[in-house]
C-alpha cells in the first residue's frame, strides 16, 4: 500500500449558504466522457474499533503499513469558520485522530496509475478512523484505478444523535408549551392552580412529540443538514471541487461519499455552487456543476440534497439502514410488510448491510458499477437499489 502525497492548490469559497435543496432538479448537460481501467486488487486491514465494527466502516483484508500521511492545509475564508457538530468527544476512541478532521490526503493504491487526472475525491462515512478512511480511500483508488484525493471525516454518532435529540426535544417542548397556552381559560386556571400538573401535561406532550419526530422524515433532513455535515470537511472538499472544476476544464469530476460523506459532499456542492453562482452566474455554475459526478454508497443523503445540476448515482443495499433513513432507499423506511420488518431485523437493522459495499468482504457488484461509472459518467440521477449481499 503506497501513500503518494502531494500539495494540491485550493481555491477560495464565499459564506456558507443555508441547506435548502428540495426543489425538484433540474436535467443537467451532459459532460465530458472520461475512462481508466480497475488496478489489481490489494488487500485491506480490517476496520475494527474498541473490539467491535461499528457504522461507517469498510470490512476489508490484511495490508501493509501505509507510509505516515502528511497533512494539506487548505486555503480559503471558510477554513476553520465552524466546528463539526458531530466532533468526538475526548473519551470516544476516535478523540485521538479529530486533530486531522477536513485535512486532506492523496492516496493511491497500488496498480493504480498515480498519473491519471483528474484524481477521484473521496470522503469516509461517520465513526471511523483515520486507518479506516485510509483504507476506504486505497479501496477506491484500486477499483478506480486511479489516485484518490482523501477529506477525512472524524464524527461520532453519538454525538450527532445528541445535537438531534436535543434540537428535536428544544422542538417537541416548545410544541407542548404552545399546546398548554392554547387550552381554554378554565382548563389552564385548574391545571395552572398546581405546577406539578402543569409541568405533567407539557412534559407528556414533549414525550409524544418526540416519539412521533422518530418517524418524520423531517428528522432526518435536519440532522443530514445540521449534524451530519462537518463544516470542515465540507469547505475542504468544496475548495477540491473547485480546484478540478478549474484545473481540469474538459474532464469530469468525480466524488465518492460514503455514508456521512454523501451528507458532507451534498453540504461542499452547495458551497461550489453559490461561489459559482457568484462569481459567474447561474448558467455558467449549472454548466460546471454538470461535469461533477456523485457517487453515494450507503449515502445519508440522496439527489434532492445535492444542486440540480449535479449528476449523482446513488447506490445502496435493500436493507442498509442509512440510506433507508437518510437517503435514496427512503420510501422502504417503516414499511408496514412484516416480512420485511422480520428480514430487517434479522439482517441486524441494516448495518451489516451498511458495512459490505467494498473491500474483502464487499460486494463485487458495486466495485462492477463503479467502474462502469469512472468509464460511463452518463448525466442525470440513478437509484441503484441493490439486493442485499451476504457473501
Amino acid at each position: 500500500m503506497t501513500n503518494r502525497i502531494q500539495p494540491q492548490a485550493t481555491r477560495s469559497l464565499a459564506r456558507a449558504i443555508p441547506s435548502t435543496t428540495n426543489s425538484p432538479r433540474a436535467t443537467p448537460a451532459p459532460p465530458a466522457s472520461g475512462a481508466s481501467a480497475p488496478a489489481n486488487a490489494v488487500r485491506l486491514s480490517e476496520l475494527q474499533m474498541a473490539g467491535t465494527l461499528r457504522k461507517g466502516q469498510i470490512l476489508a483484508a490484511a495490508a501493509p503499513p501505509a507510509a505516515a500521511p502528511t497533512r494539506l492545509f487548505p486555503t480559503g475564508p471558510l477554513t476553520g469558520a465552524r466546528a463539526n457538530p458531530a466532533a468526538p468527544p475526548r473519551v470516544s476512541p476516535l478523540a485521538a485522530d479529530s486533530r486531522l478532521n477536513g485535512a486532506a490526503f492523496r492516496v493511491t493504491s497500488p496498480g493504480a496509475d498515480p498519473n491519471a487526472a483528474p484524481p477521484v475525491i473521496v470522503v469516509n462515512g461517520i465513526a471511523t478512523p483515520f486507518s479506516g478512511a485510509t483504507s476506504l480511500a486505497q479501496e477506491v483508488s484500486r477499483v478506480t484505478g486511479r489516485p484518490v484525493e482523501m477529506v477525512y471525516n472524524n464524527s461520532d454518532p453519538a454525538a450527532a444523535a445528541g445535537v438531534t435529540l436535543a434540537h428535536q426535544a428544544r422542538q417537541a417542548r416548545a410544541r407542548a408549551e404552545a399546546d398548554y397556552n392554547s387550552l381554554p381559560l378554565p382548563a389552564r386556571l385548574a391545571i395552572g392552580l398546581n405546577p406539578v400538573n402543569r409541568e405533567a401535561f407539557i412534559l407528556g406532550r414533549t414525550t409524544r412529540y418526540l416519539a412521533e419526530a422518530t418517524v418524520n422524515p423531517s428528522t432526518a433532513d435536519w440532522t443530514k443538514r445540521n449534524a451530519l455535515q462537518n463544516p470542515p470537511a465540507a469547505q475542504t472538499q468544496a475548495n477540491m471541487i473547485l480546484a478540478q472544476l478549474e484545473s481540469y476544464p474538459n474532464s469530469p469530476v468525480r466524488v465518492v461519499g460514503y455514508s456521512q460523506g454523501a451528507a458532507i459532499s451534498a453540504e461542499a456542492l452547495r458551497l461550489v455552487e453559490r461561489h459559482l453562482t457568484q462569481q459567474r452566474g447561474q448558467a455558467a455554475a449549472n454548466q460546471m456543476l454538470a461535469r461533477v459526478h456523485v457517487m453515494t454508497l450507503g449515502g445519508a443523503a440522496n439527489a434532492n440534497d445535492f444542486p440540480a445540476a449535479v449528476n449523482v448515482t446513488s447506490i445502496a443495499h435493500q436493507t442498509d439502514i442509512v440510506s433507508q433513513y437518510f437517503g435514496a432507499n427512503r420510501e422502504a423506511f417503516g414499511r408496514g410488510n412484516v416480512g420485511d420488518f422480520v428480514n430487517f431485523v434479522r439482517e441486524g437493522f441494516g448495518v451489516r448491510q451498511h458495512l459490505n459495499y467494498l473491500g474483502a468482504n464487499g460486494n463485487p457488484d458495486v466495485a462492477r458499477r463503479m467502474q462502469d461509472w469512472m468509464r460511463n459518467p452518463a448525466p442525470g440521477d440513478r437509484n441503484m437499489i441493490l439486493p442485499d449481499f451476504r457473501g
